[in-house]
């Protein structure tokens, strides 16, 4: 019964048929490798991929770092430009919303004045 206490939730025997069956991989393990190398040698393009594959381990994936089709390559001279050509830009945006901030907020001078009369 799998989820009772002290038990591994494994049927009856699965320790022993997992015994067994490595017990006949390592017994027949020499023959497979010769019919693997034998079929490589031959030609078998498979078994010539798999036989390098584990002798030299698979090749690494190349990560592929393009953007819509073009590949970036961006110095830090550039990435500088960006960076001020993109304060500039939200300067020059937000002047008018500053400017009307600015001229809504009455002056203590105006407010002296209105407290004086």
């Amino acid at each position: 019964m799998s989820g009772v206490k002290g038990r591994s939730g494994r049927p009856k025997g699965y320790h022993t048929r997992l015994t067994n069956a490595i017990a006949i991989m390592e017994k027949e393990l020499p023959a497979l490798a010769t019919t693997l190398m034998d079929k490589a040698k031959a030609g078998d393009k498979d078994c010539l991929i798999y036989v390098f594959d584990r002798i030299l381990g698979k090749p690494r994936q190349e990560i592929d770092q393009r953007v819509r089709g073009i590949i970036m390559s961006v110095s830090a001279d550039e990435i500088a430009q960006l960076v001020l050509q993109t304060q500039a830009e939200q300067r020059r945006l937000l002047e008018p919303i500053i400017e009307a901030v600015v001229l809504e907020i009455p002056t203590t001078e105006a407010n002296n004045e209105t407290n004086l009369t």
